[in-house]
């Protein structure tokens, strides 16, 4: 084959075909026309009838001339110029097959917007979109409307990541909390709803979003909170010298506690007055004649002890002897403080019961446990006020589940969150808060689980 027989197998041209160097041995040609190169042989535009009849066939059973010419290796070129002769052939003088339509670009090719487009598309300055987007400066109220017309015209949205680094804020706090296995069991008994609804309306007014951080427990490290997606933490219960919070406190990061006061120095917490609410319980029933008064529950958080504390206060101001025997206590019901395991409960009422000069109340430390133990004193043939007086604490419905219901310590609980997420607010932008800790006051409320001691004639 000479230079002057070559033609470029792409596109058919054979004028302007250059020699390109050598490839394996074989001379390589470019095509001027099409620019491409290749390596012309013998057989290359030699196609057989088989070929070309499964060529027109598959073009005549609607496959577009592209798939055809690629799925039997040929040149576009040759097969436009066989569907041509075939339509000739059989009288129909029509032009060449019409191009195949542009293929749309996929979604994930589409660029991103940008604040430049807005501002192009809104016209007006880049800087401009950048005090829209951080609420500075002045701004006439119809630039605004451009403006936002314009972003949701674009479907523009900021680049959350580049403003977190920019600003050194992701604008989101962090919340751990106890009760969200059961958030669908128990409804109005479990605190947690009234907590993440305190915390979202407060969070809300700063702009802030909530991420819920659900891996709570031994697998828990300080080190999750501290990798840039929070700006602080605010932390429900935790238990008493919790090491994590230690972590949080050297290291500096804006962290409050709710329902609990017992926390390193630089840690904010709110919590309502326990101490206050089971001294007012204490004298109630003292009031009401009791001297035999004992204390069911557990005692591995911080608000758990103030009420122990607070019994104590309250047994002392209403002239009662102290026994230590009436505060009733251990490892099995402190484990057990939400409700997943009774039989440290069961034991620890009859124990009670059989003591030689038994109690005539009995105080519990939530309404959740009171409302169960005077289910289990029924089963015992224990009336309620009557054998036995029976206390709770938070004010909860749980309160309202046994028949005349149980006199218990109103907390509010969404209240509580509010303050605490204000006082978080307050570390994140490194002002000094008014107060490291905040005490919410509580409230008596008496129901038929309490009465008058009667006293013989």
């Amino acid at each position: 084959m000479t230079d002057q027989e070559i033609s470029c197998p792409f596109c058919d041209k054979g004028n302007r075909q250059v020699k390109a160097g050598a490839h394996l041995g074989a001379q390589r040609y470019k095509c001027m026309h099409c620019n491409r190169r290749y390596i012309p042989t013998a057989t290359r535009h030699t196609h057989t009838a088989d070929i070309r009849r499964s060529a027109l066939e598959l073009y005549e059973g609607g496959v577009t001339p592209r798939d055809v010419a690629r799925q039997l290796e040929l040149s576009p070129h040759t097969l436009t110029k066989w569907i041509r002769a075939a339509k000739q052939d059989a009288g129909v003088n029509s032009p060449p097959p019409a191009p195949e339509p542009p293929r749309m670009p996929i979604a994930s090719s589409k660029r991103r917007m940008t604040i430049v487009d807005v501002a192009e598309h809104a016209g007006v300055s880049i800087s401009t979109i950048s005090n829209y987007l951080n609420n500075k400066g002045r701004m006439a109220d119809e630039t605004r409307d451009r403006i936002a017309a314009s972003m949701s015209e674009l479907r523009f949205t900021p680049n959350s990541l580049v403003r977190a680094i920019r600003q050194r804020r992701t604008y989101i706090l962090g919340v751990v909390t106890f009760g969200l296995h059961d958030l669908n069991k128990n409804l109005g008994e479990n605190p947690t709803p009234a907590l993440l609804a305190g915390i979202n309306n407060a969070a809300y007014s700063h702009r802030y979003n909530l991420l819920v951080y659900t891996d709570i427990g031994n697998r828990m490290s300080a080190l999750q909170f501290l990798d840039g997606h929070i700006d602080g933490l605010i932390w429900a219960a935790p238990s008493i010298d919790e090491p994590q919070l230690k972590m949080l406190a050297e290291v500096g990061f804006p962290t409050t506690v709710l329902l609990s006061n017992r926390t390193p120095p630089g840690i904010g917490s709110v919590a309502v007055d326990n101490v206050n609410g089971f001294r007012i319980l204490v004298e109630h029933l003292a009031a009401h004649g009791h001297r035999r008064i004992a204390y069911l529950g557990p005692s591995n958080q911080s608000d758990y002890q103030e009420r122990i504390k607070g019994y104590r206060l309250g047994i002392v101001s209403a002239g009662i002897p102290w026994d230590p025997h009436l505060v009733i206590t251990s490892a099995a019901i402190t484990k057990n403080w939400m409700h997943m395991d009774t039989s440290a409960y069961q034991a620890a009422i009859q124990r009670i019961l059989k003591m030689r000069d038994a109690p005539t109340a009995l105080m519990l430390g939530d309404d959740a446990w009171a409302a169960w133990a005077i289910r289990y004193l029924a089963t015992l043939g224990v009336r309620v006020p009557q054998d036995l007086a029976i206390t709770g604490f938070d004010d909860n419905a749980a309160a309202l589940s046994v028949p005349g219901g149980i006199t218990t310590i109103h907390q509010d609980f969404y209240r509580i969150a509010e303050i605490g997420t204000e006082l978080l607010m307050q570390l994140i932008e490194g002002k000094s808060p008014t107060a490291q800790s905040a005490v919410v006051p509580c409230s008596l409320v008496v129901r038929n689980s309490t009465a008058r001691v009667l006293t013989p004639s």
